[in-house]
């Protein structure tokens, strides 16, 4: 029997069905405050994540943060075959056979050495560390970086990793929810990894997102670091 290569799907074909998807969450939840706030950075963050994994095996996956309640990826992604692995502090109630939660801290697991096939992180290392919120109870000024050399343990050598922080004019931390990186500190948190890609997205006065450059992405006052990295070795 012929087979037929899986289409490559891009950004401008994956919006349009995370807004469909957000509309159908909207008569369960109330999305009001998701809609005027920073998560509508997701219509950018998750196609890229979608798009990156479209490429490759079905296997294991893990969810950093996966606790957030505009989550639609880790139950789409058990929906077409992936093994995802939720990692949270925090429960996430999501039923389905080829997901799996686990309330662990990234910053230490329990699981094995290179037993994940993928990885991705939508928006979450840079809260990591902020006694508080997220189920943290105690402050860790380094948990970002502790938690991408745990994501690297565990991840397999060829494995990828999905990372989504916010980006901005100068590293700063707004405390006491986040980091805003700049391009020293993402790249020292990223050193031990080959990174495949990079991509960064701002706002305009309209509040629509667009693609710039990562000069512009550091002028900006909210902006977005989208990047695809590899765990080097055999």
């Amino acid at each position: 029997m012929k087979r037929f290569a899986r289409p490559r799907l891009g950004l401008e074909t994956l919006r349009p069905l995370y807004w469909l998807a957000q509309r159908v969450l909207s008569v369960f939840f109330n999305l009001e405050a998701v809609e005027t706030g920073l998560l509508t950075s997701r219509v950018i963050e998750y196609p890229f994540v979608i798009q990156g994994l479209d490429t490759l095996p079905r296997a294991k996956v893990l969810d950093v943060g996966c606790a957030d309640v505009n989550n639609f990826l880790a139950p789409s992604l058990a929906s077409l075959g992936w093994q995802v692995y939720g990692l949270d502090l925090r429960r996430f109630k999501l039923a389905h056979p080829t997901f799996h939660p686990v309330r662990e801290d990234i910053r230490k697991t329990s699981f094995p050495d290179a037993f994940f096939d993928c990885a991705y992180a939508v928006s979450t290392v840079e809260h990591i560390g902020f006694a508080g919120r997220y189920g943290i109870t105690v402050g860790d000024p380094e948990g970002d970086i502790k938690a991408v050399r745990e994501i690297r343990r565990i991840l397999r050598p060829g494995g990828f990793f999905f990372l989504t922080v916010p980006y901005g004019r100068g590293r700063k931390v707004i405390k006491p929810t986040e980091r805003v990186y700049d391009k020293a500190r993402l790249e020292g948190m990223l050193v031990d990894w080959a990174v495949r890609e990079r991509l960064y997205y701002a706002r305009d006065n309209g509040e629509r997102w667009h693609q710039v450059s990562e000069a512009a992405a550091g002028r900006a006052s909210i902006s977005l670091a989208l990047v695809c990295s590899m765990r080097p070795g055999q």
